[in-house]
Parts: C-alpha cells; sequence; structure tokens
C-alpha cells in the first residue's frame, strides 16, 4: 500500500495577502521583537513577544490544537528567549548564521519574504486541511505533535510538520482511521510513528516517517552513489526498529527545488531495494508566471512533484 499512490495534497490555489526552507537566519536580519538598550552596557537587547500573540497573528490554526492556556505555550516562551538571548549574546556586533526555527520563519514573513510568506501559508493550509480528515477525537492524539513544533528551536519543526503532512496524505483517502500515535511495537522497546485501522477490513497500517534534511554540498547527481546513500540510510532506519511486524517506511525530503529534482529523476529511472519502502516524498510551493501572488502548495511523490502542469507552467520557488 502506498499512501501516495495517485494523490498529491494540498494542490491548493492561493494569493497572497500577508514560507520557506530556511536552515540558517542571520541573527542581525531575524530576530523576532523590538530592540531596546540596555543601560548597564550598550549592547543591544531584545523584546522577546509573547509567542502566543506572534502565532495568532501569523499561524492561527494552531490555536485548535493547543490552546491559549496550555501550559506549553509558557515552555515554548522560555525556551525561546533564552534561544533569542543566546544568539545575540554569540553575534554581538557581528551577523552570525543559525539555524531558523518556525518563530524566524515567522518574522521573516513580517518582514515581508515571499518565501517564507509561502512556506508558512503551507503550514497554515495543512493543519486546516487535516482539521477536515482527522475527527476531533483522533486530533488528540497529535497534541504532542504540534507541541514538538512550538518547542523545537531549530529547523527540526519541520520534521513534525512532515509527519502531520503525511498523516494527512493518508487521512485524505477516507480508508483508514488513526488508532496510535507512537504505537509500541509487540517485539520491541521501539515505537512506529502512526498506526491506522482500515475502515472496511479492520487490518492494521503501520508508518513511520523519516525527514530528511541533505545538504546541498553533500549531494552528487550520480545515479550509483544516490542509490547507495539512499538504500543505506532507509535500511539502516528499518533494522533499527528491530520488529518482525510489518511496517512502512516513509521518507520526506527538506530541500531546495534544485536537489528535489535530482532525487526526483533518480527515483524516476531507478528502484530502491528496500522492502517496505514508500516513495520518498516532498514539500514544495509553485508560483504563477503571470502573478507571483498566485501559488500552489505541494506534498507529495517526489516523482510526481514536477510532471504535471503545476511544475511546468507554475515555476517552483523553495529555497
Amino acid at each position: 500500500m502506498d499512501p501516495f499512490h495517485n494523490m498529491d495534497t494540498l494542490r491548493i490555489r492561493e494569493k497572497v495577502i500577508s514560507g520557506t526552507h530556511t536552515p540558517v537566519e542571520s541573527v542581525k536580519n531575524a530576530n523576532l521583537g523590538n530592540m531596546q538598550n540596555d543601560h548597564s552596557n550598550d549592547t543591544p537587547k531584545p523584546v522577546v513577544p509573547d509567542l502566543r500573540e506572534v502565532v495568532q497573528n501569523e499561524l492561527p490554526i494552531l490555536f485548535e490544537f493547543m490552546p491559549e492556556t496550555d501550559r506549553t505555550w509558557g515552555i515554548a516562551n522560555k525556551l525561546f528567549k533564552a534561544e533569542v538571548e543566546k544568539r545575540y549574546q554569540e553575534a554581538g556586533d557581528s551577523t552570525v548564521e543559525v539555524e531558523a526555527n518556525l518563530y524566524y520563519i515567522i518574522r521573516k514573513v513580517q518582514l515581508g519574504d515571499q518565501q517564507a510568506i509561502r512556506m508558512l501559508n503551507f503550514f497554515q493550509r495543512l493543519l486546516e486541511e487535516i482539521t477536515m480528515y482527522l475527527p476531533e477525537a483522533e486530533r488528540e492524539r497529535i497534541r504532542k505533535t504540534i507541541k514538538d513544533i512550538l518547542i523545537s528551536m531549530d529547523h527540526q519543526y519541520l520534521n513534525f510538520f512532515g509527519e502531520i503532512a503525511v498523516l494527512n496524505n493518508i487521512m485524505k483517502t477516507g480508508l483508514y482511521n488513526l488508532t496510535a500515535v507512537e504505537y509500541k511495537l509487540s517485539d520491541s522497546d521501539n515505537t512506529i510513528d502512526f498506526a491506522f485501522s482500515n475502515k472496511t477490513t479492520g487490518g492494521n497500517l503501520l508508518v513511520e516517517v523519516v525527514n530528511m534534511h541533505p545538504k546541498s554540498n553533500k549531494i552528487e547527481n550520480h545515479p550509483e552513489k544516490i542509490a547507495t546513500f539512499l538504500t543505506t540510510k532507509f535500511s539502516k532506519k528499518i533494522l533499527s526498529k528491530a520488529t518482525t511486524e510489518q511496517f512502512y517506511l516513509t521518507p520526506v525530503i527538506w530541500a531546495p527545488v534544485a536537489d528535489l529534482k535530482i532525487y526526483s529523476e533518480f527515483l524516476a529511472n531507478n528502484n530502491l531495494p528496500v522492502a517496505g519502502l514508500i516513495e520518498p516524498a516532498a514539500y514544495a510551493t509553485f508560483v504563477s508566471p503571470e502573478d507571483g501572488a498566485i501559488f500552489i502548495h505541494r506534498f507529495g511523490r517526489l516523482t510526481t512533484l514536477f510532471t504535471d502542469k503545476f511544475g511546468g507552467e507554475y515555476s517552483t520557488n523553495y529555497s
């Protein structure tokens, strides 16, 4: 069973009114909050806003999963304040590169960065869509995933959006109920990300998501090297579960579009000899060449991501 077979999610046509995979960001240009002077010395210090206010303005769908009274917001505020202060201290009077988290992407949106606007819109639409396909009783099961997004202070927050995007794809088929998140394997101390039951047959479906953040300077456009890298990585992940229970491994690749196209072309012409592997998926936003304010979000199989009008008539914009 391939959760992505003949299906791509989030083919949404949007008009920009208000993101981007940004692995590094400038401390001086991407800080959240205003600046004030510390009179004990002349070093500017950030004034960090309550993250509930930030999210309410830019990603309000999160409150459908995490009420503003939940203690997670207090934890996130504390972590983010410490992270911002640490980054400012490290930067001093210079500019340093750091991994961007969700809140830095939001700040880029506030500064008018178009790639950030598109990616944040993707997150909003993804969470809106999963509320349509995931019944409220089952929605409670992904609260921890939402919490992990809120308290992640580096680019790993993307991993949790990757899990939700895969979950959304499966729920959109209408064939399954979500029965468990972090399903405990019967013959191992390990867990699997999602467990589903087939609405018709009652059979179980186990899905593990693995997120990848390949570095562009490490990717070689050579079929044998790509095959060795991916086969080794995915085989290790499957073996690490140490179980006889059948599950499907679903990779999600976060990368610039040029890198995604390398993997897409490879997968279109080669099979990976890894049992239980679902074809890797990825996210991209397609922008209308006639009107840059019109765009389409897409999350789905790499071999289909760039093959129709969404990848032809529309240009890709994913940094």
